[in-house]
């Protein structure tokens, strides 16, 4: 984006908003099957069923709705968890297509295997089942 100075106030609002910032169509809370998703200005949330992950902002949504966005995931381990004992975090992408209230979601993990795909729903509540 090239920023004239036409108005100074207004070039450098322009200027300022960087391009991959979330929208506040993506903000909030996102559910679906086995998934809940909590989409923050900086990073997101993400539960799963037996697993947690951290999406990192910023955030860029195509023009055709779809994402590709860095993060981290961590497997539950069932049990109890063992004092000092902590799942490894592997890095992960989390890709997929918004389209309205409506989103698609799968997690590539770094190791070559992929979780998903998921359907979430903006607004609704994420319907997981705990990991025993």
């Amino acid at each position: 984006m090239r920023c004239r100075p036409a108005g100074l106030a207004l070039a450098l609002a322009a200027c300022a908003t960087p391009s991959r910032d979330v929208t506040p169509a993506l903000m909030g809370t996102w559910g679906g099957p086995h998934i809940g998703l909590t989409v923050g200005e900086l990073d997101s949330d993400v539960q799963f069923d037996c697993a947690e992950g951290t999406i990192l902002g910023p955030y860029s949504v195509s023009g055709d709705g779809s994402f590709k966005w860095p993060g981290m995931l961590t497997t539950g381990m069932g049990g109890p968890a063992r004092l000092g004992q902590e799942p490894p975090a592997m890095g992960a992408t989390y890709v997929g297509v918004v389209r309205g209230p409506e989103m698609t979601l799968s997690v590539e993990l770094d190791n070559g295997s992929t979780v998903g795909p998921f359907k979430l729903e903006r607004f609704k509540e994420p319907q997981l089942t705990s990991c025993l």
